[in-house]
């Protein structure tokens, strides 16, 4: 459950909401493909979740699920395998919604 200290609505409403897009090869190309400020917001969607459902193995040495960073050092690469199902929806339902 959500701690009204960590509200994010965006949140809320897309984990209430079915999966729209299960195609990750189609989520993946779009993502790819979002401007800087959507792409935050998916950082900030997983980093949200981590937060209210990780927080016990909470360890700032470690990448946030098992991302790398990209060569030259400007952003990051996560594999959706490694992300919690519960996660790969929101997201799926964010790029569906843009």
């Amino acid at each position: 459950m959500e701690s009204k200290l960590f509200t994010f609505p965006l949140y809320q409403q897309l984990s209430n909401c079915q999966q729209k897009e299960n195609n990750w090869d189609k989520i993946c190309a779009t993502i790819n493909n979002l401007s800087l400020a959507e792409s935050e917001i998916i950082y900030a969607l997983m980093y949200h979740h981590h937060i209210i459902n990780d927080s016990d193995k909470n360890d700032r040495k470690q990448t946030l699920y098992g991302s790398r960073i990209c060569n030259g050092g400007k952003g990051l690469i996560f594999t959706v395998k490694q992300l919690p199902e519960s996660l790969q929806k929101i997201i799926a339902n964010y790029v569906s919604s843009i």
